[in-house]
Parts: structure tokens; C-alpha cells; sequence
């Protein structure tokens, strides 16, 4: 789940915004009876961050997520939340920081070029798995990781992206196909 959730401050019982995602399984209802389990969070940085840093964020994050969380759809008492994976394994902790190169802040409309190897990569896919990782790389080239991995259909599968499919999604919230940017 993603910014939707929170969790109660670190001086504060008030619950405030929380990890960039979590990652929940089990009852995420309003019941009382199921237990939650917080198999692991994520922290999304657009900066530099030491790995020190990082881990410090993400390891509070996990502590006050075991006090609590509140979803969209319920609040999970502290009574309900296990922290960690199946097995007895620990939590996973994920942590995202800009690479090294600059990247622009804008999206540029205009055709990217020299896609060709990608796209032949797209021709020898032998499977839907393979097509799709084919389709996410060759996306990803032209616009970005985050836009290039979730252009889908309405059944989720990825799809090619093209300069005009930005515009119409930008317009009116989905390609002429009906394909859209899925969270």
C-alpha cells in the first residue's frame, strides 16, 4: 500500500504519514480477529541519502508501523501487526535513491530514437513473461523506469508506450486503447 497509510508519530499517538509503501498481508479489514502481518516497507528518496540515514528512516518506519497503522479502508491496532515475513524471516527493507546521473525534471514529447535493439528483443519474446520484461525495457529506454514499467491494459498487462499515448493519458486519463499508468 502505498502513502495512504499511516502510522502514529514517533512523540505523538496521532498517526501521520508513514513509508512510502508498505508491504501487508492477512486481514486488512475493520475485523477484529485477523492478524496483519507487515512483511516489509519502502522509503522512495529523490536525494542523496547516506545508507546510514536510509536505514535509520526505514527501521523507525518499521518501529512505529508495530504501533499501529492506519489504512484507507480500517485502523490496525498495535495487538494485530507482526512484523516480519512467513517463516519467522525479518522484514524486507527496501530503500530507492536516485541514481548518479542527472535526469530531467520535465517529460520531453518527442520520439526517442534508437530503439531498434530493443525492440527486436520484443520479437524474439517467447513468452507473456518474456514479452512483458521485453516491453518494460524497452519503455523504460525511452521514458523512465517508473512510467516505462506501468503503461498496462486493463487486464495489467504492460504495453508498448509511445510519445502519443503520454499526450492522450495526459488529456483524458487513458490512451485511445484504453491502456493507463497503473500504481
Amino acid at each position: 500500500m502505498g502513502d495512504a497509510v499511516k502510522a502514529p508519530g514517533v512523540r505523538t499517538a496521532q498517526f501521520r504519514q508513514a513509508a512510502d509503501f508498505h508491504l501487508l498481508s492477512g486481514d486488512l479489514g475493520p475485523s477484529e480477529a485477523g492478524a496483519v502481518d507487515l512483511v516489509g516497507v519502502g522509503e522512495v528518496k529523490s536525494y542523496a541519502l547516506s545508507r546510514r540515514r536510509l536505514r535509520r528512516q526505514i527501521r523507525r518506519h518499521l518501529e512505529r508501523a508495530a504501533q499501529g497503522l492506519r489504512l484507507p479502508s480500517a485502523t490496525i491496532p498495535a495487538g494485530r501487526i507482526r512484523v516480519g515475513r512467513f517463516g519467522g524471516r525479518p522484514p524486507l527493507r527496501i530503500g530507492i535513491v536516485p541514481a548518479g546521473w542527472k535526469l530531467p525534471r520535465t517529460i520531453d514529447l518527442r520520439t526517442v530514437e534508437g530503439h531498434e535493439m530493443l525492440y527486436y528483443a520484443i520479437l524474439r519474446a517467447r513468452t507473456r513473461r518474456e514479452d512483458e520484461q521485453a516491453i518494460a525495457l524497452y519503455n523504460t529506454y525511452g521514458f523512465g523506469y517508473a512510467l516505462g514499467t506501468s503503461f498496462r491494459d486493463a487486464k495489467g498487462r504492460r504495453q508498448m508506450l509511445w510519445p502519443k499515448d503520454l499526450r492522450e493519458v495526459l488529456d483524458h486519463g487513458a490512451s485511445r486503447e484504453g491502456y493507463r499508468f497503473w500504481s
